[in-house]
């Protein structure tokens, strides 16, 4: 991939190249705290329920919901037909060249923690792929 290549790439960190044990607390007024899974949660904003957790149509109107277990990235899982694809195109990249490449990583998280959290566990898992300087900070985009 150059600079002329009219393809860009854009992968989502959570739930497409990793999963990971972070967790978004959902407090219902009334009701003990709900930890719930980045999937269960991306449920629970599809459907507005999530009955196998109890939660039903409505609940979330007055509900709480608390990203602070998103501060850092825990104990990362590729999930390895995603990572595969991310794998050969950035095999294919020019990788003394990947700031002007036309790969990136979005999250819904924020701040610059877990975009060096992102760095390190792309870097880790395509070092092989990846010049010294690992994957760009600057390709990997953050909520804030």
């Amino acid at each position: 991939m150059t600079r002329k290549d009219p393809h860009l790439h854009v992968f989502d960190f959570d739930d497409t190249l990793f999963t990971t044990d972070n967790i978004v607390t959902i407090n219902i007024p009334g009701s003990p705290p709900i930890d719930l899974n980045s999937r269960e949660f991306a449920l629970l904003e599809k459907n507005k329920k999530l009955p196998t957790r109890g939660i039903t149509e409505g609940m979330m109107d007055n509900a709480e919901i608390n990203f602070d277990n998103f501060d850092s990235v825990l104990n990362p899982e590729p999930i390895k037909k995603n990572l595969y694809i991310f794998r050969n195109i950035l095999k294919y990249s020019d990788s003394n060249n990947l700031e002007d490449s036309n790969l990136y990583i979005v999250t819904a998280r924020g701040g610059e923690k877990n975009r060096i959290d992102i760095k390190k566990t792309i870097d880790s898992s395509c070092k092989d792929l990846l010049p010294n300087t690992g994957f760009p900070l600057s390709h990997i985009i953050t909520k804030e």
